[in-house]
């Protein structure tokens, strides 16, 4: 099965993270969702169809000492909780 995912816009508010951080955060946020949908029998647990918004499942909590990757990782496993797998 083929999952295609598209996000057209991530609204991400007072994070810690440089300008200069944020294609470090943004692949890593790709990076999780890649692996947690790749998860055998992730897709199939998808309910099909598109959704013009999606919240992100559990809040997540930053250290002082998170960096752009991990907050990305961290991201990236919240929007996966929200789509509904």
């Amino acid at each position: 099965m083929i999952v295609n995912l598209h996000i057209e816009r991530l609204v991400l508010e007072g994070l810690p993270v440089r300008a200069k951080d944020t294609t470090v955060l943004a692949a890593a946020v790709d990076a999780a969702l890649r692996r947690l949908l790749a998860e055998p029998g992730t897709a199939a647990a998808l309910n099909a169809g598109a959704s013009t918004a999606v919240r992100a499942g559990e809040p997540i909590t930053l250290t002082t000492a998170s960096d752009p990757a991990a907050i990305g990782d961290l991201i990236g496993r919240a929007i996966f909780g929200g789509i509904g797998a």
